[in-house]
């Protein structure tokens, strides 16, 4: 009789015990099913752009002068120098605002290869480069636009594609812009956010993750319309194909931010 009793006992724990393991598989699912038809998870990207001026301008003007005699080289040179510094002025640069450079000097007799019955060059190349880098954008940009006024006046300018370059325009501010412009990158995301949780019935919930994209800057035009004479701005596609925005003054800063954020049921409490 004893036995019996243990036995007895034995299958009713056992039988509790299994019928309490179910209930918590079949509560866990369901919880698990109420979850994954409550919550969503969606991923969008918020775009900021910011429209910048150039706050620094770095322009190189290369000066060439040949002549058989060295000295004669040198003072044409000189007095080259003297003309570019008097043009630069009229513009509002001044020595501040241009670095100072090296003269070098190039004799061809000393070239390896050199045939002086062949060769009819002048004996001696004199070059330099007036370098100015300043803040200054506007000014420079205009004494760019009229380089031909010193041709005229009888100053040699390196054109050969390889010595001269137009100013760069540069913008160095960007670490000043890119917390306002984060903050309008995710404000974006969680409209674009808003905007697929209403077409679907749902609501936004909680930002789970977001990672922001690089900065990129091009260039900004503004075109005139010939026809209503109204203006419109534009991202130059060339310049931003070939990454030469620093040619242009007028320039638009981008960033994407990626998030991901959770929808629920409207219905759904909290």
């Amino acid at each position: 009789m004893v036995y019996k009793e243990k036995s007895g006992h034995g299958f009713l724990s056992f039988a509790l015990i299994a019928v309490t393991i179910l209930a918590l598989v079949y509560i866990g699912s369901s919880i698990k099913h109420l979850r994954s038809d409550s919550v969503r998870k969606i991923n969008v990207k918020g775009l900021a752009e910011k429209v910048v001026l150039a706050d620094l301008a770095m322009w190189s003007i290369p000066l060439s002068v040949a002549n058989n005699d060295l000295d004669i080289a040198k003072k044409k040179m000189e007095a080259n120098i003297a003309k570019v510094s008097e043009y630069l002025a009229q513009y509002g640069l001044v020595d501040d605002d241009v670095m100072p450079g090296v003269m070098r000097i190039f004799d061809q007799e000393a070239q390896m290869y050199y045939d002086p019955k062949n060769n009819q060059a002048p004996r001696f190349r004199v070059d330099y480069s007036v370098n100015i880098k300043t803040a200054k954008v506007a000014d420079v940009s205009r004494a760019s636009n009229n380089l031909n006024e010193l041709v005229k006046g009888g100053v040699t300018i390196s054109y050969d594609g390889y010595n001269f370059s137009s100013p760069r325009y540069l913008f160095t501010k960007l670490n000043e812009i890119k917390p306002q412009m984060l903050g309008d990158a995710i404000k974006e995301a969680y409209k674009a956010a808003e905007e697929i949780a209403d077409n679907s019935g749902d609501v936004v919930w909680k930002l789970i993750s977001a990672t922001q994209g690089s900065f990129s800057i091009y260039s900004h035009q503004v075109t005139q319309n010939s026809n209503n004479g109204m203006m419109y701005a534009r991202m130059d596609s060339a310049a931003q194909d070939s990454g030469d925005e620093s040619k242009f003054i007028n320039k638009i800063v981008r960033v994407v931010v990626s998030a991901s954020y959770s929808l629920r049921d409207k219905g759904h409490s909290n």
